[in-house]
Parts: structure tokens; C-alpha cells; sequence
């Protein structure tokens, strides 16, 4: 952001809107010349704070998961499984992918890389990105992007909860949490427990068939299986009802 001059912004900006006048804020912003590129970093920073910072774990491990899901599929069917499930707008045929954008004017793109980087902010869209020099680029939604938020406050339950009583309330918290990977450090702060006392509940989990377990880097990552995510589903919404008491 140092490197942005005030020349360099607006003509980003000018590029987004395609011509057509900005919103009065942004066009507030370019009117403050020098100063447009440091008001837009500490905005930024403060857009940080309140809305990506306390979600960031869950993020990554979402960007991961789906990394993880492309990788698999390209080593296991090659190419056309990476690309397969991408996007609806994507479709492959022979040696050719077709990306259908109607608004945009047909062209034909020759690139000997491609990068593809998901994200958790584009769905439901399909960035492109012609880089040149023989590079094209697809920004994508992650898979599971909607599990981001699922569970990173524990929901309110009023009466008995049957999976708590199943399970123990920690081991109930630690399944519901885990719809995207968390590692036992993730999952020890959400709790405010310690990680050592976290992840002996995470052993009896997966020993159970609940979780499974795969390594990342220095971390190991757990996640629902199959069973676990069916057992949440089936849980009912407990609430209970308060009766008014009879006066003589």
C-alpha cells in the first residue's frame, strides 16, 4: 500500500467502475490526493479488526481444506478432476476450458500457467485474471466457505442438549466446531481450555469415528466424518418451555 501512488488509485478505482462516476465516498477519497492511499490503509486496517480478524483461523483452514481437495484430486485423475467442480461457469473439453461469462465479449486466452486461487469473499463469482506473459488466473469461491461462521460461537441452547448428554459438553463443543479443520490450538482458545485437556478429547473422538485427523505443515488438522455430521443434523432444537403457574 506504501507503493500506491494517488495516480495509481485512482486509476484502479477509475478501472472498477469502468468509467461511469464512483460512489461519493470513493470519489471523497481521490479528492483527498496525497492522503487517498494512507486513509484507504488505516480504513483497511480498522475493516481488519471488526471483520476478518476474529474469523481468520477458520478461514485459512477453509483455504486449506480446499487446496488439500485439489491436490488430491489432481494427483489421483489429473487435471480435469481439479477443474471439474471449480466453478458452474467452468467446463473442460479435450484440451480447452470454456469459461462462460455472457456479458463478457468472447475472446480466446493462450497461457502455458494457470493460477487458480480460491478465496472465501468471491463466491458466488469467478474472477479472471489474464496476468500475460502466458499466465491466466481464476479467483474462485473455496469449497465450504459457508462453514467459515458455523459454530465459532457455540449457539444457545435452553434445556438438556441430547449430544451433550451423549457425549460431555466439551467433547459436544470440540464436534461442532470442527465442520472445517481446527487444530487443538484453534479449538483450545475457542474453548478458553488448554490444549493438552483438548486434544485427549480429540483422541476419543476419532477413536470413536467421529473425527478424522490429517497432518498440515506442524499442525494436525481434525474434522467431522460422515457420522459426526449426520449426528448434528439429527439433533433437535431444544427449547424449553415455560408454563404459567395456576393462581388460587
Amino acid at each position: 500500500m506504501t507503493n500506491l501512488t494517488a495516480a495509481d488509485l485512482e486509476r484502479d478505482l477509475q478501472q472498477v467502475w469502468c468509467g461511469r462516476p464512483p460512489p461519493r465516498r470513493v470519489a471523497e477519497l481521490l479528492d483527498s490526493g496525497p492522503r487517498a492511499t494512507p486513509r484507504l490503509a488505516e480504513a483497511l486496517w480498522d475493516y481488519w479488526d471488526a471483520v476478518i480478524r476474529p474469523f481468520w483461523p477458520r478461514m485459512c483452514a477453509v483455504l486449506e481444506d480446499d487446496v488439500s481437495h485439489r491436490m488430491a484430486g489432481l494427483m489421483d485423475e489429473g487435471v480435469y478432476s481439479l477443474l471439474r467442480d471449480l466453478h458452474p461457469e467452468i467446463s473442460v473439453e479435450c484440451d480447452r476450458m470454456y469459461v462462460d461469462k455472457p456479458h463478457c465479449d468472447g475472446e480466446v486466452q493462450y497461457a502455458s500457467q494457470m493460477i487458480l486461487t480460491p478465496s472465501v469473499f468471491a463466491w458466488p463469482d469467478l474472477i479472471l485474471d489474464d496476468g500475460g506473459s502466458g499466465r491466466f488466473g481464476l479467483t474462485y469461491g473455496a469449497r465450504g466457505i459457508a462453514r467459515v461462521w458455523e459454530g465459532h460461537d457455540a449457539p444457545a441452547v435452553r434445556g438438556p442438549e441430547p449430544l451433550a448428554t451423549l457425549l460431555g459438553r466439551t467433547r459436544a463443543a470440540i464436534l461442532r466446531r470442527t465442520s472445517i479443520p481446527m487444530s487443538t490450538t484453534q479449538i483450545a482458545r475457542e474453548l478458553g481450555q488448554s490444549p493438552a485437556a483438548v486434544n485427549e478429547h480429540l483422541g476419543i473422538l476419532r477413536d470413536a469415528g467421529l473425527l478424522t485427523s490429517r497432518r498440515s505443515a506442524r499442525s494436525v488438522l481434525y474434522r467431522q466424518t460422515p457420522l459426526a455430521e449426520y449426528m448434528l443434523r439429527a439433533q433437535p432444537d431444544t427449547v424449553r418451555v415455560l408454563r404459567p403457574t395456576a393462581r388460587g
